[in-house]
């Protein structure tokens, strides 16, 4: 039995994992998956800032006695090095799912500049008076969830929210010290949309992780593939 600790991206909340969540517990593991600040429920663009989900996912990850698998999806790339770098022995791996991967000093936004492959047109709107980016219906669609069914599009479109800028642009702070010295794996998404496929080769390429996972589909498994994505952090713990 493994614990696993889910982070999950930008637009979203821990809603995205409840299936997933769901066949790693049949598999007999322990998982924990909460909203990060001002996601979910509690929507609150000023919350969201990338000190504040690390400071979350931290405290969530103190009680829970160490050896953790600690996996975040797209933009939680950012997040889970920061935690990693703040306690490094409680984490048994990092798992990179589709995610930007950062080196020390390196934003999101950075990260983003380089993918050739992939431009979100996301729009730009002030919420309470924060900068935010939010997603058309048909950017949902082709950037984050290009391999989903009608009733699965139905599912997400229900619950997605706007995204503040701030996590974007804000630079990771690591050490070889603490961040470097956590494993790391990454679960490539051969399909995605959002996150290009040849940015995450390179990004892998400059911070080497193992093992490397191979998906065929698309940004969000979490929701399009649930059963090869529990196979796949399942075989991680093996």
């Amino acid at each position: 039995m493994a614990t696993f600790v889910l982070v999950h991206g930008a637009y979203h909340g821990a809603w995205c994992w409840e299936r997933l969540r769901r066949r790693l517990e049949l598999a007999g593991h322990r998982v924990f998956a909460d909203d990060l600040p001002g996601h979910g429920a509690a929507f609150d663009p000023r919350q969201m800032t990338l000190a504040n989900y690390a400071n979350a996912t931290t405290a969530l990850i103190a009680g829970l006695g160490g050896n953790v698998y600690l996996v975040g999806h797209s933009m939680a790339g950012a997040v889970i090095a920061e935690v990693a770098e703040r306690i490094p022995d409680a984490l048994r791996s990092l798992v990179f799912l589709t995610a930007y991967l950062p080196e020390n000093g390196q934003s999101i936004a950075d990260l983003a500049r380089q993918d050739e492959q992939v431009r979100i047109a996301a729009e730009r709107a002030d919420v309470d008076g924060v900068p935010c980016l939010q997603l058309r219906d048909e950017v949902l669609h082709e950037h984050f969830y290009p391999d989903a069914s009608e009733d699965q599009l139905d599912w997400v479109r229900d619950r997605v929210h706007p995204q503040a800028i701030a996590p974007f642009t804000t630079p990771v702070r690591i050490t070889a010290e603490n961040y470097a010295r956590v494993p790391r794996a990454y679960i490539h998404c051969e399909r995605d949309k959002a996150i290009g496929l040849f940015l995450q080769r390179r990004m892998e390429a400059v911070s080497p992780c193992g093992p490397v996972l191979r998906m065929a589909g698309g940004h969000s498994p979490f929701v399009t593939d649930v059963d090869a994505l529990a196979a796949a952090l399942h075989e991680l713990t093996q």
